[in-house]
This record gives structure tokens, sequence and C-alpha cells, in this order.
């Protein structure tokens, strides 16, 4: 099953595309803004633009063949802080720390410019600016641990997230498609 999902507001992604390499029944998925006074994990050493969090359920890492993940980055934030289009690279927090992802500019505009990314799976992402001269990974490096947050840092936070709620229409359209994926599996059986 291919999906894509473009419903987001008051965060920079733009799409969220999942290809899984197994039947997923009854999946949720949620996103949202975290402010960096809210974040349950050690935040990257590297300038941050923004948190993001990406919560599923009934989904296993192990059930996604392809996680494409496109955001947007202000063109002003970049000018702000003397960051090259090129020095943007979104991360993935696991068990061992944050991982840099494979990311790619995909196009620009007069205000934002636009980013995609592969990753192994869903969990907490931050969109960062990298060294001078240095560059992302152009593929997403093997897994020597489990790419699962422990279950503490999965668990909601109650600290302030200056006024954002997670996006629900997100969750409705993953469902709708969800169901609609497991309607046309069971017809070809």
């Amino acid at each position: 099953a291919n999906v894509t999902v473009k419903a987001f507001t008051n965060i920079s992604l733009t799409a969220i595309n999942i290809i899984a390499n197994r039947t997923i029944n009854n999946a949720a998925i949620i996103t949202k803004k975290i402010e960096e006074s809210a974040l349950t994990v050690p935040k990257p050493a590297e300038k941050s633009y923004q948190f993001i969090q990406i919560d599923k359920t009934n989904i296993a890492d192990v059930a996604l063949r392809t996680v494409k993940i496109r955001f947007s980055v202000a063109r002003s934030w970049l000018t702000e802080n003397n960051i090259l289009e090129t020095q943007i690279a979104l991360q993935r927090s696991e068990a061992n720390g944050w991982r840099k992802l494979p990311t790619q500019k995909t196009s620009s505009d007069d205000v934002n410019v636009y980013y995609e990314s592969d990753s192994p799976g869903l969990s907490i992402f931050a969109v960062t600016a990298l060294a001078v001269g240095e560059a992302p990974p152009s593929t997403i490096p093997e897994v020597t641990t489990s790419t699962t947050l422990p279950a503490e840092s999965t668990t909601t936070t109650t600290a302030p997230m200056s006024g954002t709620k997670p996006d629900y229409t997100f969750l409705i359209i993953i469902i709708v498609i969800g169901a609609i994926v497991a309607a046309v599996f069971l017809r070809k059986k």
C-alpha cells in the first residue's frame, strides 16, 4: 500500500508518503509540533528549526518499506541564522541519540525552501542546520539497534506547547485510507 497525506496545520511538514511492505490494519498517525522546552529526549547539537513528533498506532517500523517526509523551512529563518539552503537535514530521534537522515532540497519559492527525507520509521524529528561544508548522508545507515523510542519517550508531555494541537484531520485521513487499503487487499484474496 502506498499512502500520501498532505493535511497539516501549524507545522513545517508538507507531506508524509508511506509505503508498507505488509497489510496494516487500524493504523493511525498523529503529528504535532513540539517546542524545544517540551522535548522528551535530549535536543540535537545542531541549530534546530523545528521539532516534530509523528506518533503511530498499530504500525511497526518493520512494516514500513519506505517513509518519505517532506517539509519546508522559512527563507527568513535561513537568512537570520546565516544558513545555506544546502545545510538542512532532518534528524530522527532513536534509542542511541539523533540520526541525520538523507535530505534533498526539492524546490523553493519566495517564502520557503522545500526538502524531502527518507526515514526508516516514525518518531520525533528535528529539522536542523548542518555545519558549513557538512552534507547529510545520501542513504539511510543500517540500524544496529532498535529504532523504536523507549516507552517513556513516547508518552504525551504536559508541558506547554504554545497553543499547538495535534492535527486530527491527518488521523482521520489515515484511518480512512487504511480501511480502503484493507478492503482492496481482502478483495484480492
